[in-house]
């Protein structure tokens, strides 16, 4: 339901590729992002109940989905069947290496000054990372302005060209980029650190309450 690159499908390619080795078949997979990850839940949702069309769902398309949109046209609970817990984990927010925003307050501060004008970017509208920054932004009485992106690889070219000035996502697909020094590290989303980022504050070690959520991921059927 998401596109390459991002967590969703680097979880769903280690998956096919040991699902693959097990039943000595090739599983293929196919990227239908958009909609926050409901056009490929859909399509399994629709596909014949034969157990050959799989989708690596996750919090957002799922769990939030059904909360946001009146008219989805599948229900998880009915439409769907829970196969595996896969993974779960925080998201982590990065700035640009070059960004003059070190900390969580560095940013609280720089938007209670201007409103509106610091720029956050998510893998897109509804997603945990959107919800996240929502909460963020009531907890801590400001205002940024989202720009949703179809997921990290088309966010990763904004940010390190200076057009957004943070993007949330989950620690997978952009530990690369933190370790290379690209982009920096400003807080973690759970209620304790990472052990990939035991230098990365979390919100709430940051003052900031009501930010602690993880994204789940697992097979549907």
């Amino acid at each position: 339901g998401y596109p390459p690159g991002g967590s969703t499908d680097l979880t769903a390619r280690t998956v096919a590729t040991e699902l693959g080795n097990k039943l000595g078949v090739p599983v293929v997979i196919e990227n239908l992002g958009g909609a926050g990850g409901a056009i490929g839940a859909q399509k399994v949702a629709k596909a014949p109940a034969d157990g050959l069309t799989l989708v690596m769902a996750q919090t957002d398309n799922v769990v939030l989905n059904p909360l946001l949109y009146s008219k989805l046209t599948y229900n998880p609970d009915k439409d769907l069947r829970a196969v595996a817990l896969v993974a779960s984990g925080p998201a982590v927010l990065v700035v640009n290496a070059d960004s003059p925003y070190k900390t969580l307050d560095d940013i609280i501060q720089a938007a209670k000054k201007d409103p509106g004008r610091l720029s956050f970017a998510t893998p897109g509208t509804g997603t945990i990372s959107h919800i996240i920054s929502e909460a963020w932004q009531k907890s801590s009485n400001v205002k940024f302005t989202h720009v949703p992106f179809r997921g990290m690889a088309q966010a990763m070219p904004d940010l390190l060209g200076g057009r957004i000035d943070m993007y949330m996502g989950s620690i997978p697909t952009l530990l690369s980029h933190i370790q290379s020094g690209k982009v920096r590290a400003i807080g973690v989303t759970t209620a304790r650190r990472s052990n990939l980022l035991p230098n990365v504050p979390t919100y709430t070690e940051s003052g900031i309450k009501g930010v602690e959520l993880a994204s789940v991921w697992g097979v549907m059927a």
